[in-house]
């Protein structure tokens, strides 16, 4: 009869075993479903699409029924692998700074290990305008942004930490380069308004329009460099 008892027990003991690694497994999948679910097929489909809609019509305008139609999926779909439109748009803004990060930030920090001001300052614009080209519905979710309601939940596309990172790189480059004379949040503000600006109005300014990627970067690094070199005092500009 022991032997028996003793059975039972290892079996069930066995068994509230293979339930609790089971409820684990559960716990670290239920983490990453979701990000395992963006990355499928039909999931970039319809982070494409709702990215595309989210810069047509703006976070409030978007609906999920416009980004399945785009995306060709079912009514269900986004809701299934997302969960919430907050979500999905959280989704499309981390995708959006991964972009970010990895065609300037990333560019800029192997440069800036090396080279001087001059040369920073030509990747930066060289791989802000870059990506801002191949990116014209990031530009779009700024502006949906901008005329937003400042303090909301919602995170911004793209995250402003990666501008933060941006700017400690070049506070780096300034020092190494002796020039504490420069007020680095500034620079960088230039920088990004340079750049960003022209997207922003796209055909209604034809000056805009007629300058190709490569005299925009021409154009802009002259006049950043022009700024930035020391002078005598008094010295007229």
């Amino acid at each position: 009869m022991l032997p028996a008892i003793e059975a039972a027990g290892s079996s069930l003991r066995s068994r509230s075993a293979g339930f609790s690694l089971l409820n684990v497994h559960s716990v670290l999948y239920a983490g990453r479903v979701k990000v395992l679910r963006s990355q499928s097929p039909s999931g970039e489909a319809i982070l494409d699409a709702a990215e595309a809609t989210f810069a047509e019509a703006g976070y409030h305008g978007a609906t999920f029924s416009t980004i399945c139609r785009q995306a060709g999926v079912s009514r269900g779909l986004p809701s299934y692998q997302f969960g919430t439109k907050e979500e999905l748009y959280r989704q499309v803004v981390r995708r959006a700074a991964d972009r970010l990060k990895n065609a300037v930030i990333e560019p800029i920090r192997e440069c800036a290990a090396a080279a001087s001001l001059g040369d920073v300052l030509t990747e930066m614009v060289g791989a802000y305008l870059d990506y801002l080209h191949t990116n014209r519905q990031v530009v779009r979710l700024l502006q949906w942004e901008m005329l937003d309601k400042p303090g909301g939940k919602r995170p911004y596309a793209p995250s402003s930490a990666l501008f933060t990172e941006l700017l400690k790189i070049l506070e780096s480059v300034l020092a190494k380069n002796g020039r504490s004379d420069i007020h680095a949040p500034a620079l960088l503000g230039s920088v990004i308004a340079l750049c960003f600006f022209p997207f922003t109005v796209n055909n209604r300014v034809p000056a805009f329009g007629d300058l190709t990627i490569a005299e925009r970067k021409r154009n802009i690094v002259a006049l950043l460099t022009h700024g930035l070199v020391k002078k005598r005092p008094g010295a007229p500009i």
